[in-house]
């Protein structure tokens, strides 16, 4: 079962603990011969950089189930944690960095790499808060799950983009306008992805430049001001990080995806092809 510990993200994922329903479904399963109750699981957020979420989450948890455990008579085998495990260089960019970027070309600061937390060292201290919980509550020790799935896949992916053209806007301040759009790269508009200039990389950044994308829409904006090395059409840009959630969160608006190549031991091969517009219409029937 899907609960909501009441911290973390919570609206729409799982039975809250707080108003007793997720309780009231543990115990209407308990009466179902049919249901056999082996798990719980509740997801947080992303790109979370300490324990501390997960340590406050489990504290609400353990009290569901010391019910179930004393009350229904209910041994759960697993206690998923969800994912949500972050990464040193990308982080979620605040509402206020948002606007000064926007309205005065403020360039996003860096994460702060000595301020985040090793995967590692977060598993201990969720192992030794749940082993203390254990005891406090007395409760048989479930296998604990986790889904690291942005910890495992953020830095295997980059993104590849091409300056097409420079423009500059009305107050003279330049952009660059690349060839990937928010269809394949939305998460630059809310987190702090690093790019670099790849043809390019000993290129000073002394300039700023907004960055936007292709597509017909004010919307298609990533940036309104980023230091990089002065730019020029051809440029090959690469945006860092691109493995959570780039290509998951990819669609065909108004372009198709790009192709993806795998790169390992300096050998290359291509394992999906660039989209056609036979493969947009693939699906349609048009008699």
């Amino acid at each position: 079962m899907r609960v909501s510990p009441g911290v973390g993200w919570g609206a729409q994922f799982g039975l809250k603990l707080e108003n007793g329903e997720a309780l009231a479904a543990f115990r209407k399963m308990a009466g179902c011969p049919h249901i056999d109750p082996q798990a719980i699981h509740f997801h947080l957020g992303t790109n979370l950089q300490n324990a501390h979420l997960y340590q406050s989450a489990l504290a609400h948890v353990f009290e569901l189930l010391q019910a179930i455990q004393s009350d229904l008579g209910l041994h759960l085998r697993y206690l998923d944690l969800g994912g949500g495990f972050g990464v040193p260089t990308v982080r979620a960019l605040e509402n206020r960095e948002s606007k000064l970027n926007t309205f005065f070309y403020k360039p996003y600061r860096p994460p702060c790499v000595e301020e985040i937390k090793p995967v590692s060292r977060i598993i201990d201290d969720l192992v030794a808060t749940f082993q203390a919980l254990c005891l406090r509550f007395r409760i048989d020790p479930p296998a604990l799950l986790f889904e690291p799935g942005r910890s495992l896949t953020s830095n295997a992916e980059i993104l590849l983009t091409r300056v097409g053209d420079l423009k500059t806007t009305a107050h003279g301040f330049p952009i660059a306008l690349l060839d990937a759009g928010i269809n394949i790269a939305r998460p630059l508009t809310f987190e702090y992805h690093e790019i670099f200039v790849a043809n390019r990389m000993a290129a000073p950044a002394n300039q700023r430049c907004g960055l936007a994308g292709p597509i017909c829409t004010p919307m298609d904006f990533f940036l309104k001001s980023k230091k990089l090395p002065l730019l020029q059409a051809g440029d090959l840009l690469a945006i860092m990080d691109a493995g959570a959630y780039f290509t998951s969160f990819a669609n065909d608006f108004s372009l198709p995806r790009p192709a993806i190549v795998m790169a390992l031991d300096g050998s290359h091969r291509l394992i999906r092809k660039k989209e056609s517009y036979d493969d947009l219409i693939r699906l349609d029937d048009y008699r």
